[in-house]
């Protein structure tokens, strides 16, 4: 029932497009698909692995500039500086994450929020790379087999393909025997020890896997969107 549902809403989200011409409209569109995977990402480490994780606004900064100055600063294109924000997000993620989950998750909790509070701080700051308060101007508009999405309507479809997928691939993880251990892990993780079990490895994965996923929603956010 509830797949059912999902590829009713995906189903309901491709049609708009063809519903309505109004940038205005595919603008919110978008934005909607944009976020609720980033909420979807969030609520696999919170809501399977029950860690409240407040990194993820970090991450979402590491994405959105890793990307954006892989085009800009570094001359990639929109697909690299995909990848490379999924790629560092991942690595960060497991650096943090490692020597934070030794030691229980009222630590985790607070290493997160230091950490989103630090990405703030350097993006701020690091005025040479990152512009600071005034941003990356004129980032280009992706394209694929020749053709640009320069439009609010041509963005929508990468926009529609990027959460359908991602939705997916959260679906398939949460569904495996990973989503499963994350599952008994939340609810009771000294008897997941106890069947010799590891909870370090699944919860780096999930952790991993929200960042890179994270990384990808923020850069597919940044292009600006003729309104």
């Amino acid at each position: 029932m509830k797949l059912a549902a999902a590829l009713v809403a995906a189903l309901a989200f491709a049609a708009l497009p063809l519903l309505t011409s109004s940038n205005y409209i595919l603008g919110i569109g978008v934005s909607a698909l944009i976020f609720t995977v980033a909420a979807a990402a969030l609520n696999l480490i919170y809501g399977y692995a029950g860690l409240l994780s407040f990194a993820q606004l970090g991450f979402w900064g590491i994405g959105g500039y890793a990307s954006a100055l892989t085009v800009m600063t570094f001359g990639g294109t929109f697909w690299m500086g995909v990848l490379w924000a999924a790629l560092i997000n991942a690595a960060v993620a497991l650096v943090v994450g490692y020597p934070t989950l030794r030691t229980n998750r009222h630590a985790f909790v607070i290493v997160t929020l230091t950490f989103a509070l630090l990405v703030t701080l350097i993006a701020r700051d690091w005025v040479e790379l990152t512009r600071g308060p005034m941003g990356i101007p004129n980032l280009p508009a992706p394209s694929a087999f020749g053709h640009h999405f320069a439009n609010t309507h041509d963005f929508y479809w990468i926009a529609w393909a990027f959460s359908v997928a991602m939705l997916a691939l959260l679906y398939a993880f949460c569904s495996s025997r990973i989503g499963r251990t994350l599952t008994a892990i939340k609810q009771n993780e000294p008897l997941v020890r106890a069947q010799g079990i590891s909870p370090m490895p699944y919860i780096l994965a999930s952790s991993a896997t929200t960042a890179a996923i994270t990384a990808q929603d923020a850069r597919a956010l940044l292009f600006p969107l003729p309104i």
